[in-house]
């Protein structure tokens, strides 16, 4: 498969409709050891091998991350002690990495969860789910009627879902936040930096990191609420189609495909070393995950780009996804 027809599916699949801007996973976790700070892979002229298709999602946990690829097939890389690498291989739509598991839709729209499993986060609910979203040790989905169900830790409430009728679900880390029929968000869970008091308005999308959370307006732009600490709550303006809020740093794509991060950039993982709105990787961008310490995104030639801290190798893609530099 030529970089072009890659990028060509890649296109193809954004417009399915599986709702990834639910949570990058991470949240709140131990410091991470020191280790090296991986460049942005550069985009090259040479194709990918052909073991898998261009990545349509890229999900981010702590110590690990997965992209799924436009033939259904997971692959992850990274930390595995836990088993959070090891993918079922089934055919699936949409993936979610949480602190030390991970999560995914399948093609019949069943959760399919692995990974560490404490307080019941890799066993889900049977039942038909239209969009899944994991957090630091628990997870949500929507079912078909669009009620919210949970699984796995609840120790602050993050579990407990209300009841209505919710179109997204975003999953941090002791919180959870939703975007109900009328577009409104709703959050619940942890309550130590305000990250469950949303704005008013009307959203597009939710993201929930640590204890912060950002949404897209029905106008594109990007708000934020919650622990601004690093500068993760101060996002900048402009109009965005992807976002995610991490462990202490947000990032979003912009209209024009670039990348715009902010809050703590000690790893790298913000593109720059110090907090605040300075730029991310140059290039164009489909859709970005945010974890602690790293950040991957998904590029339109059908690649994904990662940039922070290689503790474990989380930040090189797999040899499927990543760029072949030149």
């Amino acid at each position: 498969m030529t970089r072009s027809n890659r990028g060509q599916a890649l296109r193809a699949a954004w417009g399915v409709s599986i709702g990834w801007l639910a949570a990058c996973g991470g949240g709140s976790p131990p410091p991470v050891e020191t280790a090296p700070v991986a460049e942005p892979t550069a985009g090259a002229e040479e194709a990918a091998p052909e073991a898998a298709g261009a990545p349509i999602q890229v999900a981010v946990g702590r110590d690990h991350a997965c992209a799924l690829g436009s033939d259904g097939l997971v692959e992850c890389w990274g930390n595995n002690t836990h088993g959070q690498t090891k993918a079922h291989g089934h055919a699936y739509v949409a993936i979610h990495a949480g602190q030390l598991h991970t999560c995914a839709l399948t093609a019949d729209g069943r959760a399919d969860c692995w990974g560490f499993g404490g307080g019941g986060r890799t066993t889900p609910p049977k039942g038909v789910f239209v969009q899944i979203a994991s957090g630091q040790d628990h997870n949500c989905g929507i079912a078909e009627s669009g009620d919210l169900l949970c699984w796995g830790d609840s120790t602050e409430g993050e579990s407990n879902a209300p009841a209505g009728v919710f179109t997204q679900v975003a999953c941090g880390g002791d919180f959870t936040c939703g975007i109900d029929d009328q577009k409104h968000v709703l959050c619940w869970g942890d309550n130590v930096a305000g990250e469950i008091e949303p704005p008013e308005g009307t959203f597009t999308r939710v993201s929930a990191g640590g204890d912060h959370a950002c949404a897209i307006t029905s106008e594109g732009a990007v708000v934020c609420w919650g622990s601004d600490k690093n500068g993760q709550a101060s996002a900048p303006e402009g109009v965005f189609t992807s976002l995610s809020a991490g462990g202490k740093h947000s990032c979003g794509v912009r209209q024009d495909g670039s990348v715009a991060c902010w809050g703590a950039g000690g790893s790298g993982q913000s593109g720059h070393g110090n907090w605040g709105q300075a730029a991310a990787p140059s290039g164009a961008f489909v859709q970005v995950a945010a974890s602690d310490a790293f950040t991957c995104a998904t590029t339109p030639d059908g690649y994904v780009r990662c940039w922070g801290s290689d503790s474990g190798g989380r930040a090189t893609p797999a040899v499927s996804f990543a760029a072949v530099e030149e």
